[in-house]
């Protein structure tokens, strides 16, 4: 083309674009159809959700104070909670269970059969490829829309995508959601257990360097130097002195006096804890309790198992914290509902652990009244004895005073020491307890017609301006590459030169 040719106007533009409007049309039309019968008979993916609740209860207690830090502890949690969800171990058995229906469904009840089906559970998810259970995890989104309230709680929601039927997609949410929670609540049993292991070996280690010297030392006294008779210890260094000596049994008989009414404290003691306990729990053994069996029954602790054992104190907030919830429920809701369930659940399982504390305390006096009668029983040989034992050296009395003194302060100090540590530990599992997953709402059924992919209307409206932009773009092409020349003007346009001859107009045809 010479130089010098004038640009096309937009008036060529459109005669180009209406020359070719037939094919702008067709090829817009095919891509469009084409697609819109793709989106149809390709298969559907739906998406299912479970909304989850993360719940972080205010505790009133001591041992439980609030510091302020940049990121929330429930923020953690649920940072944490993510992990455990995307983790290979959840995906792969959620993967297992989708793809048999005979594992899809749990087992209501934990006992060998639960045990029987986690194994087969486990066993078919440890033959998941790892490209499959990656495959899974992209389908896959946890989303936190809520964010902290004054309730100390966050809303979390787990979504699936799965291809085929609605149904599946559902199924697969809730057997992810299931998976999960049962994951999070081995995760904390592996934790308590890892800090109850924790503890027995502090105390061990504190037993060892404190108390342990100081009774050593006090039975190589004994042994060595008074021959492991006690009650010729008593009368060291008194062996000229009758007044020194009838201090001693003076002492002595205050001592029993004592003893007597530790024991008769302890006594008392032990038999209120054994007029709490109700009968039932003598009879089928705590193991053996059923949740009917403790309807209606109202565990009473005494005041000195409060100040003894910290945790039953816990649990007994936690109690109230429960009844509170289920006499809300109740007002609401009628006996069959899940929530209620699981309440009645939680209160039965708070007061097995209440009613476990109170035996174990049972057990712990039963064997301190043990200790206390055979210190009284020593006692009273050491008085009898008392008159053979004169004339033994008074100078290793002050010794024997020494290491008993040694002794009580070592026992003092194991005993404030352990205090101090199971508190510590009491603070710790409790702090490992609060945050409470729940299970808000059940997965989702995705509506049939609504797929996430492919969105029919979506993906035709993209296909159509596709369409017609590649039928315009193919309209220009065609007509760069068309060099006929139709009238005066054309020829004109074409040389740059104007045009002495006649171009005649021929229907149909061109004049090249």
């Amino acid at each position: 083309m010479p130089e010098g040719q004038p640009r096309r106007t937009l008036r060529d533009l459109a005669s180009v674009l209406f020359a070719h409007w037939a094919a702008i049309v067709a090829i817009t039309a095919v891509i469009a159809a084409a697609t819109f019968a793709a989106c149809t008979y390709s298969q559907k993916i739906y998406e299912s959700r479970v909304t989850m609740s993360a719940r972080q209860p205010r505790s009133s207690g001591s041992l439980l104070q609030e510091t302020p830090d940049t990121i929330s502890p429930l923020e953690v949690f649920l940072k944490r909670q993510r992990e455990i969800i995307f983790s290979d171990h959840v995906l792969k058995r959620t993967v297992a269970r989708l793809s048999d229906d005979a594992l899809a469904e749990q087992p209501s009840e934990t006992g060998p059969a639960w045990e029987q089906w986690d194994a087969k559970v486990q066993a078919a998810a440890d033959k998941i490829p790892g490209r499959e259970a990656s495959q899974f995890r992209r389908g896959v989104e946890v989303t936190t829309p809520g964010g902290e309230d004054v309730g100390r709680s966050e809303v979390f929601t787990i979504a699936v995508e799965q291809p085929g039927s609605p149904e599946r997609a559902q199924r697969a949410a809730s057997i992810l959601a299931e998976e999960y929670l049962l994951r999070e609540r081995q995760r904390r049993a592996e934790v308590e257990q890892e800090a109850q292991q924790l503890l027995e070996r502090q105390l061990d280690d504190l037993r060892t360097t404190t108390l342990d010297t100081a009774e050593r030392r006090f039975n190589d006294f004994i042994t060595q130097k008074v021959k492991g008779n006690l009650l010729e210890l008593a009368q060291l260094g008194t062996a000229n002195s009758e007044v020194y000596h009838q201090r001693i049994l003076t002492a002595f008989k205050q001592d029993m006096l004592k003893l007597d009414a530790e024991i008769s404290e302890y006594k008392a003691l032990q038999a209120e804890v054994k007029r709490q306990v109700p009968q039932v729990v003598f009879e089928k053994g705590l193991t053996n309790l059923e949740v009917g069996d403790l309807e209606g029954v109202a565990v009473v602790v005494p005041e000195a198992i409060f100040k003894r054992n910290p945790i039953i104190d816990k649990l007994k907030k936690k109690l109230a914290d429960l009844l509170i919830v289920r006499h809300t429920l109740m007002e609401q809701y009628n006996e069959d509902y899940k929530l209620l369930r699981q309440n009645a659940g939680e209160v039965f399982r708070t007061n097995v652990a209440i009613l476990q504390e109170m035996l174990g305390e049972l057990q712990a006096i039963d064997q301190h009244i043990v200790t206390l009668e055979a210190r009284k029983a020593e006692i009273a040989r050491q008085v009898e004895d008392q008159e053979r034992a004169v004339n033994e050296v008074s100078s290793l009395f002050v010794e024997y005073q020494s290491l008993v003194r040694e002794l009580d302060l070592a026992r003092s100090l194991y005993e404030q020491r352990r205090h101090d540590l199971l508190n510590a530990e009491t603070t710790h599992l409790m702090a490992q307890s609060e945050i409470l997953v729940t299970r808000l709402e059940d997965a989702t059924l995705p509506d049939a017609d609504r797929p996430v992919r492919p969105i029919l209307w979506l993906y035709t409206l993209v296909a159509g301006v596709a369409g017609l932009l590649l039928g315009t773009s193919y309209a220009f092409v065609v007509d760069s590459y068309d060099h006929s020349v139709r009238s005066i003007d054309q020829a004109e346009r074409y040389f740059g030169l104007p045009v002495a001859v006649s171009v005649p107009e021929v229907r149909g045809g061109i004049i090249r």
